[in-house]
């Protein structure tokens, strides 16, 4: 189990605790906040619905994303834009102040979605 695991946990568990339940929120197509920016956007082939929320705005830096809400630029990758999104701080991410709260939610969701895989693919291979 990697060390940072426990403190997404925790995180996550906090941020279910004081906004309900994430797993409950239906994936709703998110406001073009950035339209203006829309010509010099990069396009990425992706199905992950956190793409709907950020874009690259430049095809030499492909993990350089900025935040379609409050238009911060995050230089590690989509899973970085899911926390920002999520509004867990730590992992060198500063929470979004602008995000609506659907969209938090859902991100909420995906990360949490996520550990659980993780942790289940670590019980079955202790098992083998």
């Amino acid at each position: 189990m990697k060390r940072g695991l426990p403190k997404i946990r925790m995180a996550v568990a906090r941020l279910k605790k004081h906004s309900g339940n994430p797993s409950s929120v239906a994936s709703a197509p998110a406001a073009n906040a950035a339209a203006g920016t829309a010509a010099t956007q990069v396009v990425i082939n992706s199905d992950d619905p956190a793409w709907a929320h950020c874009f690259c705005p430049d095809a030499t830096k492909k993990h350089w994303l900025v935040c379609k809400y409050c238009d911060k630029l995050l230089k590690a990758g989509i899973t970085r834009v899911k926390y920002h999104l999520a509004g867990i701080k730590g992992n060198n991410v500063k929470k979004c102040e602008k995000v609506p709260p659907p969209v938090r939610d859902e991100m909420i969701a995906q990360l949490t979605k996520k550990i659980e895989e993780k942790d289940q693919k670590a019980k079955e291979k202790q098992m083998d």
